[in-house]
């Protein structure tokens, strides 16, 4: 499965730009929190995250690295575990 994963601050910013949901995903994932929340404990990267353990990802698309997390740490940790689980970024 092709998932796209985006986070946006606030639910106001997706009305103030011009929004359009991207097309040809299987899966569309957005967290609308603060980005300073780490991935796994947004409710969008939780999701994300079981989806991969259970091996249904094939490769996620994200507007920005910096959609991931904040830390680089945080970082390499998720492409670690997603390329653990032969997930393309």
């Amino acid at each position: 499965m092709r998932v796209y994963y985006n986070i946006v601050a606030t639910e106001a910013e997706l009305f103030q730009k011009e929004y359009m949901p991207p097309t040809g995903f299987d899966k569309i994932v957005e967290d609308f929190q603060d980005d300073e929340v780490e991935f796994t404990k947004r409710p969008g990267g939780i999701f994300l995250a079981d989806l991969v353990s259970k091996g249904l990802v094939e490769s996620i698309v994200t507007p920005g690295i910096d959609k991931l997390g904040i830390e680089l740490k945080q970082v390499v940790g998720l492409i670690h575990f997603f390329n653990q689980h032969n997930v393309n970024v």
